[in-house]
């Protein structure tokens, strides 16, 4: 079960990834001039690696095995 979890958020974690990919080709790519790009991308990529660090931390930090506690139930 617990290996069904992790599986499951990484495969979040490369949604995240692929997304973030998805947003930064549109920033350089549509952007009305060159200098409103890089400062688009010096905001959206340390945020975004931010959140992603920060969701990192925070989903190490769950304890499984109490959230999954109702299979190991016996009926």
């Amino acid at each position: 079960m617990y290996a069904m979890a992790n599986t499951f958020y990484l495969l979040v974690l490369l949604g995240f990834f692929i997304v973030s990919l998805f947003i930064i080709y549109h920033i350089v790519k549509y952007s009305i001039n060159k200098n409103s790009s890089q400062v688009m991308l010096l905001i959206f990529v340390p945020v975004m690696i931010f959140l992603v660090l920060l969701n990192i931390i925070f989903f190490s930090r769950i304890k499984l095995e109490e959230f999954f506690i109702f299979s190991q139930l016996t009926i």
